[in-house]
């Protein structure tokens, strides 16, 4: 992040309103350099949000993984996004995130009844978040010597939210 010239980032993403979310293990101080460079290249950040392991659980995981994935299944199906209803749980939250095109920013009833849910589940963390963002970036853990094995769970299901938040 320190080697991004300034000349780079000046404007680059003027007017756009970015939502930071932070994958299990990413550091904050990593998140608050991020926010920084996003401010310099324009950006206002509307929040950040942190998903946790047990937001990747399938029913196929050990241990407690089948659990968490119906929790929040059964959270997904009883508090759906009305216009996302059906959708994977990874595109419901893109829709609660993100304006995805549109120009209506505030985060609708539903859609923080959805977010509040997922929070209280242990399946994400919000802070700041004010209004729907344009755009989403993703922070990841920095990798260390020796590197930690990823969880499998967030290996599987990170490109699936990555995705989401790409559409």
């Amino acid at each position: 992040l320190d080697a991004l010239d300034d000349r780079l980032l000046t404007g680059r993403l003027a007017g756009q309103r970015v939502l930071l979310v932070t994958m299990p293990g990413a550091a904050g101080g990593d998140a608050d350099g991020l926010t920084e460079i996003l401010g310099k290249a324009g950006a206002r950040v509307t929040g950040r949000l942190s998903v946790s392991e047990n937001w990747f659980a399938t029913a196929d995981d050990e241990g407690d993984g089948p659990a968490k994935a119906q929790a929040r299944e059964e959270i997904v199906r009883k508090h759906a996004i009305p216009e996302l209803r059906g959708q994977p749980a990874a595109v419901q939250l893109a829709g609660a995130l993100l304006t995805k095109g549109g120009t209506d920013r505030a985060v609708a009833s539903t859609a923080k009844t959805f977010l509040e849910q997922l929070d209280r589940g242990g399946f994400l963390s919000r802070n700041n978040l004010a209004d729907r963002a344009d755009l989403a970036v993703i922070l990841l853990a920095t990798p260390t010597d020796p590197a930690p094995a990823t969880p499998d769970r967030v290996a599987r299901g990170l490109p699936a939210l990555a995705a989401a938040l790409d559409a």
